[in-house]
């Protein structure tokens, strides 16, 4: 059967349904540059705990988009993938190039591509994380009812939940 999931949530809110293969493979080749770095890192410095924890996450959450889900899930599960890419990223951001903890012997540490640009961004419940994710000018989405907001925060602008049609 040919049906997406996409398709399966027109029609009914408790089908489940999976993201179409050429989807699974962008995923996948979305995540191979940080694979590659990760894979050098502990070439030369051997493995890092919390690098690991954070690529491994990534992975698993990329592996979770072959099983079948809810909409709501698989949408969940993709920004878990975009979210450990950016954590990653920073993570190699922090170490190489701020702190310079470790070194690798690249003539630029920032090879991985930038997130592409369709990716939603971070999202997030704490005011706080999105605080520094915005400073950082990453996108975030603060997913809050607008009752929670206090008279502090500045918000550029509100949006209603929409599901997307396609990814």
């Amino acid at each position: 059967d040919s049906t997406t999931h996409f398709e399966l949530v027109k029609t009914s809110n408790v089908g489940l349904g999976v993201v179409p293969n050429d989807f699974k493979r962008f995923a996948n080749e979305a995540v191979r540059p940080l694979g590659e770095l990760v894979a050098l890192f502990e070439q030369v410095h051997g493995t890092n705990p919390e690098l690991s924890w954070l690529f491994n996450t990534m992975l698993d959450a990329v592996d979770r988009l072959a099983y079948p889900a809810s909409f709501r899930d698989l949408a969940r599960t993709w920004a878990c993938v975009q979210r450990f890419s950016l954590y990653t990223r920073a993570w190699f951001d922090w170490n190489l190039n701020f702190l310079q903890t470790y070194r690798l012997p690249l003539n630029e540490t920032s090879f991985v591509p930038l997130p592409y640009e369709n990716w939603m961004g971070g999202i997030t419940t704490s005011s706080t994380f999105a605080s520094r994710l915005a400073k950082h000018n990453i996108s975030v989405w603060l997913m809050r009812p607008a009752a929670y907001f206090s008279g502090d925060e500045v918000l550029e602008k509100a949006v209603n939940f929409t599901v997307p049609v396609t990814c």
